[in-house]
């Protein structure tokens, strides 16, 4: 099985998004990159309107924000 690539957005003041972190950090088989939007700058073309926000195996069909990305 193919481990799973997990880009992570969020911002340090929100506590949905600290919540996340916890549940995220609890994953195994997983390559896990963490975007903090508050201190570091990034370039996409994907809006980043609601942390947290997930992307799954870099493929932007596979965004999930909110709720959805604790669901996923």
């Amino acid at each position: 099985m193919d481990s799973l690539n997990i880009v992570v957005v969020y911002h340090s003041n929100c506590k949905a998004s600290t919540d996340f972190l916890i549940q995220v950090s609890k994953l195994r088989d997983t390559e896990i990159e963490y975007i903090n939007i508050k201190e570091d700058k990034i370039e996409t073309e994907i809006n980043v309107d609601t942390v947290p926000l997930i992307i799954l195996n870099n493929d932007p069909s596979k965004v999930y924000k909110g709720k959805a990305a604790f669901d996923k």
